[in-house]
């Protein structure tokens, strides 16, 4: 909440009668939809993020107790329908690919991530999630690359 004053309770909802430089600015686009799509090849969608833990390429972070102690190592999140339907135990290695790429990772199964959906983070050299993305068509609006999603096979490692 917002406070105008120290001694004032806050305010909920900012602006919500004018906006300090007068109206606001509502630019629409049309939603387009991404490059890849899952098929029969690339069955699950692919999400990469970032962890609390770790910071860009996890050079300084690796150097530190507690981040490591919290995130020591790359992984890919399955929900747990798929990581039955592939077959796949928590801590079991997998080689995730797509047409550009492959990384092998250990499973982590969590509730958190949407089924035919994985999720990675670009932290570890040695297994950059970033290498999968898709970096093309740039969005025609917004001057940058579809990074952070794409499609992807997993299979067991061995």
């Amino acid at each position: 909440m917002a406070c105008p004053e120290p001694n004032h309770p806050g305010i909920r909802v900012l602006h919500e009668k004018t906006f300090p430089t007068g109206k606001a600015s509502f630019n629409f686009v049309e939603w387009k939809e991404p490059a890849e799509l899952p098929d029969g090849e690339y069955p699950l969608i692919l999400n990469i993020d970032r962890i609390l833990y770790h910071y860009n390429g996890s050079s300084m972070t690796r150097r530190c107790k507690v981040p490591m102690e919290m995130a020591p190592s790359p992984f890919i999140e399955l929900n747990p329908k798929d990581a039955e339907k592939l077959n796949l135990k928590e801590g079991e290695k997998v080689r995730v690919t797509n047409r550009r790429a492959s990384v092998v990772v250990p499973v982590k199964v969590s509730n958190r991530i949407k089924e035919g959906e994985g999720h990675m983070v670009f932290h570890y050299p040695e297994a950059p999630g970033n290498i999968l993305l898709n970096d093309q068509p740039q969005d025609p609006f917004c001057k940058i690359p579809q990074f952070r999603m794409c499609t992807v096979r997993i299979e067991k490692y061995d």
